[in-house]
């Protein structure tokens, strides 16, 4: 999809202009979203045992002697003693897991990674495979040298391979090493993804589902884990929930990366995994992963939009607006707010899905002020499509609530609200725009925003008045006459609630084109009411306007 340069329509009726404003939010959906899902997680050690060495214990050792203990535990490692060798792999992972600064590089260069190799290979001994695959695991945490370190000395084959063992642990394990490799970038993904990954992960998903559709699991809800580290804290919890959790957060990361996303078969395929994960998962952590893997693949463009259209994924994410979990359903709303900001086509079938009838909840909300900004984003898109989307948000009875949240103190809430009626405004008809303009309050709520700050805001706020007073002058011959009724309701509104004051002023505004828009206003629909003296301005008082020539209100180039 093509990014839109303007961020609302210029004049009336000029609809590509008013289209989405996806690139702005979407790189805040994409800061927010980096505090919610980790690309890398680390397994940490939740218990210790008295022998352990803690790296980050200044009183216990010194540096030197840190490095001795390190050497050590690779001798044990690459000692041919296998019970040996076990102990020296256990202690390393140990060592990885619990420290705060695990000695990632340290290890590296006492060449551990061709053992830790090494030690996948023995399918005969699952529990030293799975120490070392704990090992990879936090490894790939690290930074991206060291991860690269990794990815350059073989280990992907036989992680890859490891999916397909017959224990659970050992696959999981593998899965989290891979999710962290995956997560350092999309040059480590597609060596991942080179590496054969998708027909043993898709399969192991499977296995997984199948496992826990059997076992009649009800996939208790749960928040996610916080914090750069992550651990089991439920060691009695059912294996393929926790095998599904991991699975879930890999396809997340396989799907991140709008600027140098993963070929569309791999979208295909990952797609369906995500129908299968919704229709069989009902846990928190599973079901934010999912739907935010949906939220990057519908980030990409139009033609990835019409992927998840096509696998039938909207009437399957529509119901989790209701979910208990705040941020499940967050995660479905932004899915679903990225689809309507496609093609009017796409966006008619979420409309159709019944959809709007939620937001009558979620924008009543007094505690939950980013769902607020979320609902009212995804609105604005609606007021951004035809006519007929537009008649049926005002059908929906949710515009008196939007114009409501204009109120309210988070400027961001403000701001999306004032986006809104804009659009619904710029795009409607003559009567759609008259009759919301009438039944609501969306004059006064306009005109008491127009003391903010951000110029872009001002200016469309004053194009959306100076379209309303267009409209409503159109059944009149002359604005001299002043026998339209509609008209004079209006301008007499603008009047009361003190808009008249606040566009004057603007008149003196720094910037040009809200000078001109302002000044337009005031000259074309109420400078009959003035006399001569206070409405003749004095040049000296647009001193920086001097190159400025007046334009027309359906021409104003912002």
């Amino acid at each position: 999809m093509s990014k839109h340069s303007h961020l609302y329509k210029k004049k009336i009726g000029d609809v590509e202009d008013l289209r989405r404003r996806r690139s702005e939010i979407s790189i805040e959906l994409r800061k927010s979203k980096k505090e919610e899902i980790f690309q890398k997680r680390r397994n940490i050690e939740s218990f210790k045992d008295d022998n352990d060495i803690d790296i980050d214990d200044e009183e216990a050792s010194s540096t030197q002697t840190q490095t001795e203990k390190i050497r050590k535990y690779v001798e044990m490692a690459y000692d041919n003693d296998s019970i040996n060798s076990f102990k020296g792999i256990q202690k390393i992972r140990k060592l990885l897991a619990s420290s705060h600064k695990p000695p990632i590089d340290k290890l590296i260069n006492l060449n551990i990674l061709p053992k830790l190799i090494e030690c996948l290979q023995k399918y005969d001994q699952p529990e030293t495979q799975f120490e070392a695959c704990w090992a990879l695991t936090n490894i790939a945490s690290g930074t991206s040298e060291q991860t690269k370190a990794l990815i350059n000395s073989g280990a992907l084959h036989w992680l890859v391979n490891l999916l397909s063992s017959p224990h659970i642990k050992v696959c999981e394990q593998a899965t989290w090493a891979l999710g962290n490799i995956i997560g350092d970038g999309p040059g480590p993904r597609d060596s991942v993804l080179s590496s054969g990954l998708l027909p043993p992960f898709l399969t192991l998903l499977d296995r997984a589902l199948i496992a826990l559709a059997d076992q009649g699991t009800s996939c208790p809800t749960t928040e996610p884990s916080k914090g750069d580290d992550y651990k089991e804290n439920d060691k009695n919890k059912n294996k393929e929930l926790s095998l599904v959790r991991n699975l879930a957060w890999v396809i997340t990361n396989l799907c991140r990366n709008k600027n140098s996303p993963v070929g569309t078969d791999a979208i295909a395929l990952l797609l369906i995994a995500i129908v299968k994960i919704l229709q069989v998962c009902n846990d928190s952590q599973i079901l934010i992963d999912s739907l935010w893997a949906i939220c990057y693949v519908t980030d990409i463009g139009n033609d990835h939009i019409q992927f998840v259209i096509d696998i039938g994924l909207i009437n399957i994410i529509v119901p989790f607006l209701s979910h208990v979990n705040y941020k499940v359903k967050t995660s479905a709303l932004r899915a679903l707010g990225n689809i309507v900001t496609g093609t009017d086509t796409q966006t008619q079938l979420v409309i159709d899905s019944g959809i709007l009838p939620y937001f009558h909840d979620m924008l009543q909300q007094t505690d939950d002020e980013k769902l607020i900004k979320e609902s009212l984003w995804f609105l604005s898109n609606i007021a951004a499509g035809n006519k007929d989307q537009i008649q049926t948000l005002y059908q929906s009875g949710l515009m008196p609530a939007i114009i409501q949240c204009s109120k309210r103190p988070q400027f961001y809430i403000q701001k999306e609200s004032i986006w809104t009626v804009a659009n619904f405004i710029l795009g409607g008809t003559p009567e759609q725009v008259i009759l919301l303009v009438l039944q609501t309050e969306a004059i006064p709520s306009l005109c008491d925003r127009l003391t903010i700050k951000d110029p872009q805001l001002l200016k469309i706020i004053l194009q959306s008045l100076s379209c309303v007073l267009k409209y409503a002058a159109r059944s009149s011959q002359s604005l001299e006459s002043r026998d339209n009724v509609t008209l004079n309701i209006l301008v007499q509104q603008i009047e009361q609630c003190g808009g008249l004051d606040k566009i004057e002023s603007l008149q003196r505004h720094e910037n040009a084109e809200i000078y001109a828009v302002s000044n337009s206003i005031v000259d074309i629909y109420f400078s009959h009411q003035s006399n001569e003296e206070d409405t003749s301005l004095s040049t000296k008082d647009f001193s920086f306007q001097t190159d400025a020539t007046p334009v027309s209100d359906t021409t104003f180039n912002f």
